[in-house]
């Protein structure tokens, strides 16, 4: 609805001046002029004083413009005709063209002019928008926030295999992302569900949730130390001389012993296949108690890394003390 206003017409007629004696009769009609029964112009035809007259009344349609005709001339808050627009659709929005003139929306029009397409009734501003590359919610954008959009997933590392936890809907496939998840570590191009599994390296390289699953590794075998370890004592009680020692492995169970040497004898411990790193010891008792050990980590499935250790306690051992060898082993 619009404000009130009051016609042309009817202005016209004021500011030019109106004799109050137009009617002998003294009867008010509605007529744009001031009559003997009126205190204003048309007064008894603008019932609810709100600028707009009488719709009903034979005289004022016959007077005034349509747009200057009350709706409803016992209701100050309902004024003049609406202007609809054609709606050829049916969605509810309608487009620039023949406009109505009513008080009542009619069949086939509406109240706007913001359908961009009124041939169609599924386009309309707010509607869905789909992958069509059809504007399909009258924004000027086409396929944007699609409904039927697929999934596609950030893929920074550009493997082929993007992370759930980034994920865009799109038509088609943007740039950085892809439309395969999996991807377990989206800032390393090695790890992913098409990498088969590296055993050693702590890394779950296929992304299963598993680290060197499947490597069906022995690390049994003879293995080389890359510097012999000679200790002997001066009262003759310790002597430790090898540069190789057999390894057996029945995981998680390892086992070291020396090969030249009673000493260090043979170290048990465990190994852990997340890290295949190891802890493994021996203990001989006698005038002191004499403790061996050695920890490291196998590096794959030919070299070793760690330390080698002798420690005594419990008595004298002479002029031996503890010592540490960083250690070396290959087959």
């Amino acid at each position: 609805m619009r404000w009130p206003t009051l016609g042309l017409g009817l202005c016209t007629l004021i500011a030019c001046g109106s004799d109050i004696s137009v009617n002998e009769s003294g009867e008010a009609v509605c007529n744009g002029v001031l009559d003997e029964d009126e205190t204003r112009v048309d007064g008894p035809f603008d019932g609810d004083k709100d600028g707009y007259f009488d719709g009903d009344n034979p005289g004022c349609v016959e007077t005034y413009p349509p747009e200057d005709l009350d709706c409803d001339d016992s209701d100050s808050d309902v004024w003049g005709p609406s202007v609809w627009y054609p709606d050829e659709d049916g969605d509810g929005f309608g487009v620039d063209g023949e406009t109505l003139l009513s008080c009542e929306l009619a069949l086939g029009f509406s109240g706007n002019a913001d359908d961009c397409d009124d041939s169609l009734a599924s386009i309309y501003p707010g509607a869905d928008e789909y992958c069509d590359e059809v504007d399909n919610d009258c924004d000027d954008v086409i396929d944007e926030d699609v409904v039927d959009g697929l999934v596609y997933y950030r893929d920074a590392d550009g493997d082929g295999y993007g992370s759930e936890d980034a994920t865009l809907e799109a038509c088609t496939l943007p740039d950085g992302y892809s439309a395969s998840m999996g991807d377990c570590d989206d800032a390393d191009a090695s790890l992913n569900p098409d990498e088969a599994e590296e055993c050693f390296d702590g890394d779950d390289n296929n992304c299963d949730g598993e680290i060197d699953e499947g490597c069906d590794v022995n690390l049994s075998g003879s293995w080389t130390a890359d510097t012999e370890i000679i200790y002997s004592c001066g009262a003759g009680l310790v002597t430790i001389a090898f540069d190789t020692l057999s390894v057996i492995e029945d995981e998680p169970v390892i086992s070291f012993s020396s090969i030249g040497s009673s000493r260090p004898g043979t170290m048990t411990g465990t190994i852990n296949p997340d890290g295949w790193a190891v802890s493994a010891a021996s203990s001989f008792p006698g005038i002191c108690t004499e403790t061996y050990t050695l920890t490291g980590t196998f590096l794959d499935d030919a070299s070793f890394e760690g330390t080698f250790q002798a420690s005594y306690s419990g008595g004298s051992c002479g002029d031996c003390g503890p010592q540490v060898w960083p250690i070396i082993l290959t087959r």
